[in-house]
C-alpha cells in the first residue's frame, strides 16, 4: 500500500526518527516498510484560524511553507493465503471502517461485532475483515486474527497508528496556527525589497545597525513589490542565473543562484539576496576589466613580435614600462619588469636588483619610467600567444 504525504521541511528529522521506528516494528512481524524521502521545496498553504465572534474556521491567508514529500510504502499483511482488507471500529454511534487498499463495503458500517472464527457475540471494539486467496471473506475479532489466518494483530496495528501520525502532519490538515513553522519566501520577492532598500539607503552590510538584511527581515511580512519593482528583481534574476557557476562563485553569488533556481528562501537566506544587487554591479566591473584585459593580449599578439638574436646586445626606444611584481627566492629578491617598444613588442626582464640609473647629482636611483633601454638578449619564447623576448643585463640609457 503505497502513500505520498506532503510534509513541512521543518519536520523532516522527527519523521525520519519516527518512521525508522516503525520499520523496526515492521521488522518483527517480517512486514516491509519502505520510506521514500523527497527535496525540498515550496507551496502554498492555506492558513486557517477561529473567528473569535462565530468560533468558526476560516482560512485568513495563503503562506509559503517549505515541504518535502515522503512516500510510504509496505507489502500487505498477508498470510497463509488470507489478506487483512479492513478494521472496524465499533463504537456507540455507529462503525469507523477503515480499508487497507481495498473498496469500503456498505456491509461493514452496520456490521455487529461478531467474530465468525469462534462464532461469539460480545463487546468487541475492533473486528478485522479478512480475503483468501480464493475470494471468501469473513469477519474475525482481534484475538481470532492470529489463530483463525495466523496475523498478528499488531502488525497491523504499527501502520495504522504511523499513518495517524503522518496524516496529522501533512499539510492538507496540519495546525500550523498551534505548531508554527518557518514561512518560506519568493525569491524573486525578495531579491525586489533588497534593490529597492538599495535605492533607498545604499548597502549596509550585516551586523551594522539598520543593515539591509534586517530591513528586508522587517519589510518582508505581508511585503508586495509592484509590477515594476517585480520585473526589475525578473530580471536581475535572470542574469545572475546566466553566470558561469565559477564566476558566480567568486563574485559572491553562488548562493544566491541556488535560491532563484529553487525559486524560493527563508530568512536565513536573506543576508545573501541583500547583498545580491551590489555583488552583481562588482560582477560586471570584473568582467569590463577582464574584457579590457583580454583586447590588450590580444593587440599584444597582433603587435609582438621577436627582437633581436639570442646573445646579442640591443638598444630599443621604449613606449611603457611595468614593474609588474617582485618575490623573495631564496637567492634573494626577484623584480619581474615589462617592457613594450615603440612596435608593439614584448620584452620581459627578471632582474636581481630594480632598474636603476644615475641621477645628475651622481646617485643611483630607481627608474619608474624609461624610454630607451640597452639590454641582451636572453631567449624568444611565447605566453598566451604573445610572442616576448626575454633580456638580461638590462639598463635605462
Amino acid at each position: 500500500m503505497k502513500q505520498t504525504y506532503t510534509i513541512p521541511e521543518a519536520r523532516r528529522e522527527d519523521i525520519e526518527k519516527l518512521v525508522a521506528k516503525y520499520q523496526k516494528k515492521a521488522a518483527k512481524y517480517n512486514v516491509a516498510l519502505t520510506a521514500e524521502y523527497g527535496e525540498p521545496y515550496a507551496q502554498k498553504v492555506p492558513v486557517r484560524k477561529a473567528d473569535p465572534a462565530t468560533g468558526l474556521i476560516a482560512t485568513v491567508d495563503t503562506v509559503l511553507v517549505e515541504v518535502f514529500d515522503l512516500t510510504i510504502d509496505g507489502d500487505e499483511i498477508r498470510k497463509d493465503g488470507y489478506t487483512v482488507v479492513a478494521k472496524i471500529e465499533h463504537l456507540e454511534g455507529g462503525n469507523v471502517v477503515n480499508g487497507f487498499g481495498a473498496d469500503v463495503k456498505p456491509a461493514w458500517r452496520t456490521a455487529s461485532c461478531n467474530c465468525e472464527h469462534c462464532g461469539t457475540l460480545r463487546d468487541r471494539r475492533l473486528t478485522f475483515i479478512v480475503r483468501h486467496e480464493d475470494g471468501s471473506e469473513k469477519q474475525v475479532g482481534r484475538s481470532c486474527l492470529k489463530d483463525y489466518c495466523g496475523i498478528d494483530p499488531h502488525a497491523i496495528g504499527y501502520r495504522n497508528e504511523l499513518e495517524e501520525i503522518l496524516i496529522s502532519d501533512d499539510i492538507a490538515s496540519y495546525d500550523f496556527e498551534r505548531r508554527p513553522v518557518q514561512e518560506a519566501y519568493s525569491t524573486v520577492e525578495i531579491l525586489a525589497l533588497a534593490i529597492s532598500t538599495i535605492k533607498r539607503q545604499g548597502y549596509v552590510k550585516s551586523g551594522e545597525p539598520n543593515s539591509n538584511k534586517g530591513v528586508i527581515a522587517e519589510a518582508c511580512k505581508g511585503y508586495r513589490p509592484t509590477e515594476a519593482e517585480l520585473d526589475a528583481a525578473k530580471k536581475l534574476a535572470q542574469a545572475i542565473a546566466e553566470i558561469d557557476e565559477d564566476d558566480a562563485f567568486t563574485a559572491n553569488l553562488n548562493n544566491v543562484q541556488s535560491l532563484i533556481k529553487s525559486e524560493y528562501c527563508k530568512r536565513s537566506h536573506f543576508g545573501y539576496i541583500a547583498y545580491a544587487p551590489v555583488a552583481y554591479e562588482k560582477y560586471l566591473e570584473e568582467m569590463k576589466r577582464r574584457a579590457e584585459r583580454e583586447a590588450a593580449r590580444n593587440a599584444e599578439r597582433s603587435a609582438s613580435e621577436y627582437v633581436g638574436q639570442v646573445g646579442k646586445r640591443i638598444d630599443l626606444d621604449i613606449a611603457d614600462m611595468k614593474l609588474v611584481t617582485s618575490w623573495e627566492t631564496q637567492w634573494g629578491m626577484t623584480w619581474l619588469y615589462k617592457f613594450t617598444d615603440t612596435d608593439g613588442n614584448v620584452l620581459v626582464w627578471f632582474a636581481s636588483k630594480p632598474l636603476e640609473r644615475v641621477n645628475e647629482d651622481g646617485v643611483y636611483e630607481d627608474v619608474t619610467e624609461v624610454s630607451h633601454i640597452r639590454a641582451t638578449v636572453k631567449e624568444h619564447n611565447e605566453r598566451d600567444g604573445v610572442k616576448q623576448t626575454i633580456i638580461t643585463r638590462c639598463k635605462a640609457a
